[in-house]
């Protein structure tokens, strides 16, 4: 079976993020609480048209990169705004950049004075 021709491909996006918080979170906990507040705001079907996915978390430094496809980009920075808690600890998310690549993701984050 071949694979789809670039032109009916999704494009992605890479969001990076920070959680702010005085407790180290694990990815699966991250997951968790992403999952939760996106399923609340955006309902089962938007989070399958959205195709969210935690690609990677950095444990130590508390930054992540999520992979979402391009339209629905503002529907997750959205549901995002409404992450205030994870595993029953206070958080704060902050959005650092959007790219197209997970390469370019993963320089951005070797970058960071976190």
């Amino acid at each position: 079976m071949k694979p789809f021709p670039p032109i009916l491909r999704e494009r992605r996006r890479y969001i990076i993020f920070k959680i702010n918080s005085s407790q180290k979170f694990t990815k699966r906990e991250i997951e968790k609480a992403l999952t939760d507040v996106v399923f609340r705001t955006i309902g089962l079907f938007g989070a399958v048209d959205s195709s969210y996915w935690l690609v990677k978390f950095y444990e130590d430094k508390q930054v992540g990169v999520i992979r979402v496809t391009n339209e629905f980009k503002d529907v997750l920075f959205a549901c995002l705004a409404f992450l205030e808690e994870v595993n029953n600890h206070k958080v704060i998310l902050k959005l650092i950049k959007t790219t197209g690549t997970i390469k370019k993701a993963e320089e951005i984050i070797k970058k960071l004075n976190y």
